[in-house]
């Protein structure tokens, strides 16, 4: 007897009713309770990058914007408040680290590609340390080309690839995870070679008689399905069309079971459940959730053998749904994913406004609308990249409505996920299907959910600012764990002090705080009862370094190219030409005189050399002293040190090289006054380099110097591992340097209507605009302006974001720069 039952979605606290008969004992909570648990204490957190394009060239400057939003609603997140970016290059060596404050729904920064780097596939990556607590950290990560100005390259037309079809690999998903006989199932299939990519073919179903029961093809990414009903004691195999006859053999059904069916249109979803089972569907349990919230919440009330659930789409929020089956004893028989696309989702934006063409230098005025098609409820925020497409080819594979609503809930195993959003088609909504037919629910098994006894302790808290931690022993024993009363200072220019005493085991947290730039920090200690022995007044003190480090390897994007195909020549060869122009007008260039120093121990500085390239965020510096070269060093004091360097003299407000203004100081990678220098042992000191142009430019301004003036950066011997004879502990005090948030700089944008000096050179500009913050209120729009620049050619406007309801937003716009000797 079939059953069809109308579901009728609104009343969410009803939800959370009803569950399965034998689960509603203290020890196991129902299944609807469990998942709101997880929601409430385990659910997680998501990133995702907006960078204003894909291809860099050394030297540029990568815009882009964090958005940290809550793993479940997709709004704003009520946990971190602290995120960060990294830049990895090909073998996974960190080349660049920042740490930003979340504001909202996000935040935003620029990162400043240096020259020397190699050129290639580098990767963009974004977490925070809360979601450093899952077992397989999912960090959203991008690919990015860099490209080398110095490099000369191979002309030589690349051949195609082949692609191998003599060693292929065919795996079978039953849909709901189950083949039962004499009961229809519906087959995923997917097909790639031995290295993981996806291929057409088609082929047919056959039982061991060789009788041809159904034909199947797959498509891209090697995906495809078919349905057919085994008959019980039948074996069936694949064989694939235009190969030499091989049978690749279907998993065996079972004699007695369970089949879940799922039916998806635009509209509306229909689960169907069957079963041969004597018992019927009697008490079993039907769960449907999108991110952990539940819309489905079904008992079986009848002992007959199948029923049908359908569900309006327009009722659920978008993003992959997980329906799962449970026996009336709680057990989970069968699984099965579907992508639920809302239609009252779509074209929630319209960029109004904008012209085909424009001329050179010409305003262009656009409108980040919502309000025409109505579905701003509260507020939206947005950013906007507007970058030359002709020169430009993008190589995007991801989007924010592919990662958070599709790519992020499968564990980042889709290499394309942008593909299923880009285009949307018969064929698209096919294969998508069959992709949720071929991947399972990454984020929780319902075995550990339903084990109410299974307790973590998380290793991370969600950072709201930032923290300062560590403990205080016996000075002489590190290991005799001491309690104490402690301060932390702040010094420099805002002087700060807050004391506290710590617990019983020694340890002691300050903040959270909030600042940017770099400050010098100092922590004391003084005993709570004062001892008439010295040795039980004198505390040692530990202070963590509190940034975490993801260990995770890029799983979302593994499948990717790292470089484009070719390289884009005309991109190229503008950047080289803007290069050329901004050092030519470039005020504030410096010229650093060379030095020459004799490595006396190859060997070990070998070993320095290999260790600095883990804490420098530059690739090889312009001038590198060791310090062991530097003649009576132990008597000096590291400002008198300094100026062994070639070039540099003693100034009123400083040191000065060749004349120019106070340099940048940085210790080791940190950036600190001059004066702080003075609290180091100059037999500490291990290294000193010399940055310009390029490598200081990518430094920027900063609270305690300009890199224009160059970059001095030193590194001591305890950061590069080196033994010392230096004692760096001393009795109640510690000193160290605390990094701050990073101070974003504002994306440059030349009103042509004024004019300037700096407006008579050309605009070589590849990225003619970037917004990270904008921000569509309930009156519905927003405006924007900005300028064409000196090279024609088609541009695009990429508009991403979010709604403060969770739903992401996408849509691009192009217009033309025409060249009037073109006409």
């Amino acid at each position: 007897m079939k059953r069809v039952i109308a579901l009728v979605i609104g009343l969410a606290l009803s939800i959370f009713t009803t569950a399965v008969a034998q689960q509603n004992d203290a020890d196991n909570p129902p299944i609807a309770e469990r998942l709101k648990h997880y929601i409430t204490h385990k659910g997680p957190e998501k990133t995702y990058i907006h960078s204003d394009k894909d291809t860099y060239v050394t030297g540029e400057t990568i815009w882009y914007k964090i958005y940290m939003l809550d793993g479940v609603s997709h709004s704003i997140s009520d946990k971190s408040k602290v995120v960060y970016l990294e830049l990895l290059n090909e073998r996974d060596s960190l080349i660049a680290k920042q740490k930003l404050f979340v504001d909202g729904l996000g935040a935003h920064g620029n990162l400043d590609i240096p020259q020397t780097i190699s050129e290639g596939g580098y990767t963009l990556r974004a977490y925070t340390a809360y979601m450093l607590n899952e077992p397989e950290p999912l960090a959203f990560s991008k690919t990015i080309t860099i490209w080398n100005l110095k490099n000369e390259r191979d002309q030589t037309p690349k051949q195609a690839v082949r692609v191998d079809t003599t060693n292929i690999n065919i795996r079978f998903f039953p849909e709901g995870g189950n083949l039962v006989s004499g009961l229809q199932n519906t087959m995923g299939v997917k097909i790639t070679d031995k290295t993981g990519k996806g291929l057409a073919f088609s082929g047919r179903i056959v039982d061991q008689a060789g009788a041809v029961s159904q034909q199947f093809e797959t498509y891209e990414f090697g995906l495809g399905k078919f349905t057919y009903e085994p008959e019980s004691g039948k074996r069936y195999f694949a064989i694939l069309d235009g190969k030499t006859p091989k049978k690749y053999p279907l998993p065996s059904p079972m004699s007695k079971g369970y089949v879940l069916h799922v039916r998806n249109t635009k509209e509306h979803i229909t689960i169907r459940v069957e079963s041969n089972l004597t018992s019927g569907l009697q008490n079993t349990l039907l769960i449907g959730h999108i991110r952990g919230r539940i819309f489905l919440n079904h008992m079986e009330s009848s002992n007959d053998n199948n029923f049908s659930v359908k569900i309006n789409t327009t009722t659920l929020e978008d993003g992959v749904a997980h329906f799962t089956l449970f026996t009336a004893t709680g057990e989970p028989v069968c699984e099965r994913l579907s992508f639920i696309d809302n239609p009252n989702n779509d074209n929630l934006l319209d960029i109004r406004s904008v012209l085909p063409s424009y001329k050179k230098r010409e305003r262009v005025d656009l409108t980040l609308d919502m309000a025409s098609v109505g579905k701003i409820e509260n507020f939206a925020s947005f950013s906007v990249a507007v970058v030359n497409q002709t020169r430009l080819r993008s190589s995007q594979k991801e989007s924010i409505k592919s990662w958070l609503l599709l790519n992020s809930d499968l564990g980042g195993t889709v290499p394309d996920a942008h593909f299923f959003f880009a285009k949307r088609n018969t064929k698209r909504k096919y294969l998508l299907d069959a992709l949720m037919l071929t991947h399972g629910w990454r984020r929780f098994v319902w075995k550990e959910l339903s084990d109410s006894t299974k307790s973590q302790t998380q290793r991370f808290e969600p950072e709201k600012g930032i923290v300062i931690k560590g403990r205080t022993t016996a000075f002489k024993n590190q290991y005799q764990l001491r309690p104490a009363f402690v301060s932390f200072n702040i010094l420099g220019k805002n002087l700060f002090r807050e004391k506290k005493a710590t617990d019983n085991k020694g340890n002691f947290t300050f903040g959270p705080y909030i600042f940017q730039d770099t400050i010098k920090g100092m922590i004391q200690s003084e005993p709570m009862t004062v001892s008439e022995r010295e040795a039980e007044n004198q505390f040692k003190i530990f202070v963590e370094d509190g940034s975490p480090a993801i260990e995770v390897s890029d799983i979302a994007h593994k499948n990717q190219e790292a470089i484009v195909p070719d390289q884009p020549k005309k991109y190229v060869e503008q950047a080289a030409k803007k290069r050329q122009l901004d050092m030519e007008l470039n005020a504030g260039t410096i010229t650093l005189e060379g030095v020459t120093v004799e490595a006396r121990k190859r060997t070990k500085r070998a070993e320095v050399e290999k260790r600095l390239k883990g804490l420098t965020r530059y690739q090889l510096p312009n001038q590198r002293i060791y310090t062991d070269s530097i003649f009576g060093k132990g008597a000096l004091q590291p400002a008198d040190l300094l100026l062994n360097i070639p070039g540099a003299r003693a100034a009123r407000d400083g040191l000065s090289i060749r004349g120019g203004g106070p340099p940048m100081y940085l210790l080791d990678g940190f950036q600190v006054e001059r004066g702080d220098l003075a609290q180091i042992n100059p037999n500490e000191i291990a290294v000193i380099d010399i940055l310009k142009d390029g490598n200081a430019a990518g430094f920027g301004s900063g609270l305690f110097g300009n890199a224009g003036n160059g970059v001095i950066a030193i590194y001591t011997k305890s950061a590069l591992g080196i033994s010392s004879d230096q004692n760096r502990y001393f009795p109640n005090i510690a000193n160290f340097i605390v990094q701050g948030f990073y101070k974003t700089r504002e994306f440059y944008s030349p009103d042509y209507e004024v004019q300037t000096a700096s407006h008579q050179k050309e605009d070589y500009r590849s990225t003619l605009f970037w917004e990270p913050n904008a921000i569509v209120d309930k009156k519905g729009f927003t405006n924007l302006k900005f300028y064409t620049g000196d090279v024609s050619g088609l541009y695009s406007i990429m508009v991403e974001g979010i709604t403060a309801e969770g739903i992401p937003v996408r849509e691009i716009k192009s217009f033309e720069v025409t060249d009037d000797s073109e006409k």
